[in-house]
């Protein structure tokens, strides 16, 4: 009797090392000298874009469905950041010019995506974050009021993606094959970060 309450306490005890060590960012999860394989795959399997949306360990405070929502947000900013930055900065303007925008463009889908992600786990409201303890009414309240807000910011970018196409049929500046090289690039600069 006593040896399976220990082990449902181990068991909690666990779940709330996991439930802390996403919350905090932790990267380390195995120890050992040579486990540093285990622990890049795991990350990546927790934190890496696509490969999370599969793979995400079940106590990660960002849920699958909260990741493809976050993903389509971003899909269609970067989607909108593209035609923009070919429909109003031109390379033929000069490439210096146009990489300024370009790295600006950049920076701007680097800040979305941190809020993003930032309102769908509100890693201060989890266990280990700063503000767990504080209220507990405070604490499902704004968990919740966070994944909401991603909700909202979903259908909000869509009107991102619907502005993109727009620009991009109607501008003289935007060629479809460089348009979407540069939309592929966006992407493949985001999903390799």
């Amino acid at each position: 009797m006593s040896l399976d309450v220990e082990e449902g306490d181990r068991q909690s005890n666990n779940e709330r090392a996991a439930r802390v060590g996403f919350a905090q960012g932790r990267v380390v999860w195995f120890g050992g000298v040579d486990s540093w394989l285990k622990d890049w795959i795991f990350f990546l399997e927790n934190e890496h874009t696509l490969i999370s949306m599969c793979r995400g360990h079940a106590l990660h405070p960002f849920e699958r469905f909260d990741r493809i929502m976050y993903f389509l947000c971003v899909l269609c900013f970067s989607l909108f950041m593209s035609a923009y930055v070919q429909a109003v900065y031109p390379m033929q303007n000069g490439i210096i010019e146009y990489g300024f925008w370009l790295l600006l463009a950049s920076i701007l889908l680097v800040v979305y995506d941190y809020a993003l992600r930032f309102l769908a786990t509100s890693p201060c409201m989890q266990p280990g974050g700063s503000l767990y303890d504080s209220c507990w009414f405070c604490r499902e309240c704004f968990v919740d009021c966070g994944r909401q807000g991603l909700y909202v910011c979903a259908a909000g970018s869509s009107g991102f993606l619907i502005g993109g196409i727009i620009l991009a049929a109607t501008s003289e500046h935007v060629l479809p094959g460089t348009f979407f090289c540069y939309f592929f690039c966006y992407e493949s600069a985001f999903l390799f970060w």
